[in-house]
C-alpha cells in the first residue's frame, strides 16, 4: 500500500481489521514502519513494524488514538526507529526495561524475603520461630533496601543497628541477611559484590553450668509467678525443650491418652517432626490446663484463651526477682547471701542432660541428644541407622521428672513456704537490681536504664527551679 502522512484526515479512510488475520493497515511516509489500522471494534491503533539484523518481523503497539495524538504516536516510532539504528532492538529494550522494572519491585529485602518464603513453604517450611526472626532482625531494619544495590555503608549500618540490641542479634541479621543474599545469587537474580562479602560472628558457646542448688531455688521462682507463665516454666525444667516449643504447644499436637507428643517440623530448629514421650507429671500439667477435654483446642497455655503467653524479658524480670527471695530465705540467719551468676532460661535445657549424664543414672549420649531433639549423626548415619530413640529418651525424662520431684518433696526446698505473697513492684525493682549486680547487661536495659536516669534528673531539675513570685 502506498505510504501516506498518518494525520487525523488519512485515518478517515480506514476500515475494520478483522479480530483475526491480516490488519488493513496504512504506512507513514516520513517514519518508515510507523502505521496505524482499525480495530474490529473501531478504535484505532498505532504501531511501530520492523526487522532486526535479519530476524522475524516484530511489531511493538505504541497506543491509541484518543491516548495520542497522531504526531505524538509519530515521535515514539521515530524513537523506536532511532534505537534500531543504533544496533538496538526495540522488543529487546522494552522487555529488559520491564525486567528493570520488576527487579527494583522483586529485589526489595522485604519483598525478595516474602517470596523466599513462599518457595521454602511449599518443601521445606520456615517455621513460625525462624519466620519472627528473619521479620524482627532483617526485614525490620533493611527491609527497604534491594539485594542487588547494597553498599558497604549500608551493611555497616546495619551491623551497628543490631549491636544496639546486643551481640547476639549482631549474628542473627547477618546469617539472615546472608541467607537471602545467597538465595538471590544461586537463582541468577543478583550478581555477588564487595557489599556482600560480609563477615559473620562467631556463635559462642555458653558453658554456664546451673548446680542443684541454683536450679531447685530457680524452679521454686518459677512457681512463684503465679499464673500459667509459672506452668510453662515448668515444662521447660521438666522436659529441657526450647521455650517456644513450650509456650506454643497446641492440643492438636497431643495424644494424652498415649502420653505422646507429636512436635510438627515447622516448629523445630531442626524442621524435623518429632514424636515425644511425655512424663508422667508434664501430663498432669498440661490436663490442667483445661479440665473439659471438649474444650481442649488452640494453645494449651495462654492468658487470655487466644494465644500463646509470651515467654521475654518481663518474665525474665519476675523470675530473677523471685529468684533473689528464694535465695535471701534459703540462706541462714547471719550469712552473706549467695550471689548467682548470670544465667538465661535456656541454659535450663543443661540441666536435665547434665544431671543425667552423671551417676547413678549415665545416661548415653545419644538419649540425651533425642530428649535435646538434636541430631549429631551424619548423612550416612542417617542413612542406615534410622532409631529415633523416642522411648529411650520418654524413660529417661521419667526419670529426671522422678528425680527433680524427690529433690522437691526434701525439707530444705521452698523455703519461706511453698506459697509466697505475690511481690509489689517497688520491691521486685530492688531485688531485680540486687541479684543482677555484675551482670551484662542487655541492650535494652542499658536503654531503660539510660530513659530513667534522663526522667529523673529532669525531675531534679524541676524540683530546683525557684517558683514564679519566690
Amino acid at each position: 500500500m502506498k505510504s501516506v502522512r498518518i494525520t487525523n484526515r488519512a485515518l478517515e479512510g480506514l476500515v475494520k481489521s478483522p479480530a483475526s488475520g491480516t490488519k488493513k493497515l496504512i504506512w507513514d511516509r516520513d517514519v518508515v514502519g510507523f502505521g496505524a489500522y482499525m480495530t474490529s471494534s473501531g478504535s484505532i491503533s498505532f504501531l511501530y513494524q520492523y526487522r532486526f539484523r535479519g530476524s522475524q518481523t516484530k511489531s511493538i503497539k505504541i497506543g491509541n488514538l484518543g491516548e495520542l495524538t497522531c504526531d505524538q504516536a509519530r515521535k515514539m516510532a521515530a524513537g523506536l526507529a532511532m534505537q534500531k539504528l543504533t544496533g538496538i532492538d526495540p522488543v529487546a529494550a522494552i522487555k529488559a526495561e520491564r525486567v528493570t522494572k520488576q527487579a527494583s519491585v522483586d529485589l526489595i529485602v522485604a519483598n525478595y524475603f516474602d517470596g523466599y518464603a513462599e518457595r521454602r513453604r511449599l518443601k521445606d517450611p520456615i517455621s513460625v520461630k525462624q519466620m519472627n526472626v528473619f521479620k524482627r532482625d532483617l526485614v525490620a531494619h533493611i527491609g527497604h533496601l534491594r539485594l542487588d544495590e547494597l553498599t558497604t555503608e549500608q551493611v555497616d549500618a546495619f551491623e551497628r543497628d543490631l549491636a544496639a540490641r546486643g551481640p547476639s542479634m549482631v549474628r542473627s541479621g547477618l546469617v539472615c541477611l546472608r541467607t537471602v543474599i545467597n538465595d538471590a545469587v544461586k537463582r541468577g537474580k543478583i550478581l555477588r559484590h564487595e557489599a556482600h562479602n560480609f563477615d559473620v560472628p562467631g556463635m559462642k558457646k555458653r558453658t554456664r553450668r546451673i548446680d542443684e542448688w541454683e536450679f531447685l531455688r530457680m524452679f521454686e521462682a518459677a512457681r512463684d509467678i503465679g499464673d500459667v507463665r509459672s506452668d510453662v516454666l515448668e515444662v521447660l525444667f521438666r522436659m529441657a525443650k526450647r521455650k517456644e516449643e513450650i509456650a506454643e504447644l497446641r492440643w492438636e499436637e497431643l495424644d494424652l491418652a498415649k502420653g505422646t507428643w507429636h512436635l510438627p517440623q515447622g516448629r523445630t530448629k531442626s524442621r524435623r517432626p518429632h514424636m515425644i514421650e511425655l512424663p508422667r507429671q508434664v501430663v498432669a500439667i498440661i490436663k490442667r490446663q483445661q479440665p473439659d477435654p471438649a474444650k481442649r483446642r488452640g494453645f494449651v497455655f495462654t492468658m487470655n484463651g487466644a494465644s500463646a503467653p509470651e515467654m521475654g524479658s518481663q518474665v525474665k524480670d519476675l523470675l530473677d526477682a523471685n529468684l533473689h527471695r528464694r535465695i535471701e530465705l534459703a540462706t541462714p540467719a547471719g550469712s552473706p547471701a549467695r550471689q548467682v551468676d548470670h544465667y538465661t532460661i535456656h541454659d535450663w535445657r543443661k540441666i536435665a542432660v547434665t544431671v543425667l549424664r552423671e551417676r547413678p543414672f549415665s545416661v548415653g549420649k545419644d538419649v540425651l541428644n533425642a530428649i535435646l531433639l538434636h541430631s549429631t549423626m551424619t548423612s550416612l548415619d542417617e542413612t542406615y541407622i534410622l532409631a529415633t530413640l523416642e522411648i529411650e529418651a520418654g524413660e529417661a525424662l521419667q526419670t529426671w521428672n522422678d528425680h527433680l520431684d524427690q529433690l522437691l518433696a526434701r525439707a530444705d526446698a521452698f523455703p519461706g513456704g511453698r506459697a509466697l505473697e505475690t511481690m509489689g513492684a517497688a520491691e521486685r525493682k530492688r531485688r531485680l537490681e540486687l541479684i543482677r549486680t555484675g551482670w551484662p547487661k542487655r541492650a535494652d536495659q542499658e536503654r531503660a536504664e539510660v530513659g530513667r536516669d534522663a526522667k529523673e534528673e529532669a525531675r531534679k531539675r524541676r524540683r530546683r527551679r525557684p517558683r514564679t513570685g519566690e
